[in-house]
């Protein structure tokens, strides 16, 4: 889990840098070891990194608000969602040899180590009748306590 509110403030800013996926996210992290080194990196720096170049450089530092993410991380305090990065120990294994496997995840609940879950996949713009599949398929799972991995709200 994370150490502090400042380190989730950048873990959530790091991961919503528009054009910039996990696999470069990885590599700026990789680069620079933290997502606030990153924040503070000088763009000649962040253009260094294989992939970057000028252009993106310049996307990620003007870029540089946490103020997005201070409302993200707001709204995360209010449905009590937590978040879990690759550098926790409870970040899936077997996601490190992904290369497009997200940095971060938002749960909310209890995490186990290696527990057995169901995942709800979707769609952004799903219709009424999905969402009430969804809800009552997830609902069903949880009465049996088996996890349900899921992007609903």
């Amino acid at each position: 889990m994370i150490a502090n509110l400042d380190d989730l403030l950048y873990w959530i800013w790091l991961t919503d840098i528009p054009s910039v996926g996990p696999v470069m996210q990885r590599k700026l992290l990789h680069r620079f070891g933290t997502p606030e080194a990153i924040f503070q990196a000088h763009e000649s720096e962040l253009a260094e990194v294989s992939g970057v170049g000028p252009h993106l450089a310049n996307r990620i530092r003007l870029s540089r608000s946490l103020e997005k993410a201070k409302k993200g991380l707001d709204h995360m305090q209010h449905k009590q969602i937590q978040l879990l990065t690759v550098k926790d120990p409870l970040y899936p294994h077997e996601f490190n040899m992904i290369s497009k496997a997200p940095l971060v995840f938002y749960y909310r609940g209890y995490l186990r180590g290696n527990s057995v879950g169901v995942g709800i996949v979707g769609t952004t713009r799903c219709s009424e009748y999905g969402k009430r599949v969804a809800v009552h398929a997830a609902e069903t799972f949880a009465q049996y306590h088996i996890p349900v991995i899921s992007g609903l709200d």
